[in-house]
């Protein structure tokens, strides 16, 4: 290429230095440029393929595209051993050319059985944890219990003492502020039955008689309403 370019420019310089007509100098300039031009690169099978339609083109383009906010177009037309590595697609030579499977399907059931006895582990100790929790739970009170049992050892037993201001022995009531008021609380309850019976009795002898016997019907002695003790409001 350079022998025949630099042959082309002599002649095109003596044609000049000589006089030449236009159409000798023409015809060397034509000369040079021709041969120039024929000798540049070649396209390759994939360029000269992708200048035919319309589709392989715009492809081309995307893919000399600069990357569009970190993403880069991936032609996956190509096939998977053309794959960039660090793709999704990518794969070594390899993994590509590695046919033993059944390697492959002990190493997944391997990884799966890993997985499921580290979640039975995990469990097993959790579930250890929650037992030792509520053992400990079981103790401090069992621990509470005997400690409470202990200081009402040490107290004692309490004396017999009755649990309302009235004397179960002689029947009378304690000379107190609230002996007078379980009086007062009695007597109203006394009041209530008698006025209860009263209307019983009204309501099943309107004629002032026994119906079965035929006695005259007696009323039941309502006694007078009691007052609070001190005069305080009930």
């Amino acid at each position: 290429w350079a022998v025949s370019a630099q042959a082309a420019a002599i002649a095109m310089a003596m044609a000049m230095a000589a006089g030449a007509g236009s159409a000798q100098l023409a015809a060397a300039r034509f000369a040079h440029d021709s041969r120039v031009f024929a000798n540049k690169q070649p396209l390759t099978r994939y360029e000269r393929h992708s200048s035919r339609d319309k589709e392989s083109k715009e492809r081309a383009l995307l893919e000399k595209r600069p990357p569009v906010r970190g993403q880069r177009y991936i032609n996956y037309g190509k096939g998977i051993a053309s794959a960039d590595a660090g793709t999704v697609a990518h794969i070594t030579e390899q993994d590509r050319f590695f046919t033993d499977f059944a390697a492959e399907e002990k190493k997944r059931r391997e990884h799966t059985f890993a997985v499921k006895q580290e979640q039975l582990n995990r469990r097993r100790f959790e579930q250890a944890m929650a037992e030792e929790e509520r053992w400990r739970d079981i103790d401090s009170q069992w621990a509470a219990a005997e400690a409470r049992e202990s200081s009402r050892k040490a107290v004692g037993a309490p004396r017999n003492k009755s649990s309302v201001p009235y004397n179960p022995l002689t029947l009378r009531y304690e000379d107190s502020a609230d002996g007078d008021m379980l009086r007062f609380t009695d007597d109203q309850i006394r009041f209530r039955a008698a006025q209860r019976a009263e209307r019983l009795r009204a309501h099943q002898s309107k004629d002032g008689y026994n119906p079965v016997t035929g006695d005259p019907a007696t009323s039941v002695r309502v006694p007078p309403a009691p007052q609070p003790p001190g005069g305080r409001p009930f």
